[in-house]
């Protein structure tokens, strides 16, 4: 039986695969960043980064919030020609993935209740010809305690 976090990552790959966002994407879960993906690959990645652990809150005698915390990192490499407007439409993808999953329900388990920049993945992976843009979407389940 996979864990909640493992279960609801992959309920996300399906619904960011699935989803209408006007370009093929190549959505996968990982559990580190990839840095090098080869210099003739120009394909649109979408990871999903599921390393932190979850966090779990009490909020009665007898339920219990888990917070699980993934990080969607969206990158591609661009060909040496690229213009700003390159930059601007996966800045656009970005945010309608972030936008695709904000408020929505994963698995039957757990409410993506909050959207946050990972900038960390920015800084340290993008480049003049690597596009790299991220964020953490914090989802909660409500679980019972027996």
């Amino acid at each position: 039986m996979s864990s909640t976090l493992i279960t609801v990552a992959d309920a996300m790959i399906t619904a960011i695969a699935t989803g209408s966002f006007g370009v093929p994407l190549t959505v996968e879960r990982k559990y580190y960043f990839v840095r090098d993906r080869g210099d003739g690959d120009t394909g649109i990645y979408v990871s999903l980064i599921c390393a932190a652990p979850r966090r779990r809150e009490r909020i009665t005698r007898k339920h219990s919030n888990e917070v699980l915390l993934i990080d969607v990192v969206v990158e591609r490499k661009l060909p040496a020609a690229s213009t700003l407007s390159d930059y601007d439409d996966l800045m656009d993808l970005t945010e309608a993935i972030a936008d695709s999953i904000d408020g929505s329900t994963f698995a039957e388990l757990a409410v993506c209740g909050k959207i946050t920049p990972a900038a960390e993945y920015s800084i340290e992976h993008a480049s003049d010809d690597k596009f790299v843009a991220a964020f953490t979407a914090e989802l909660t389940t409500v679980r019972a305690i027996s």
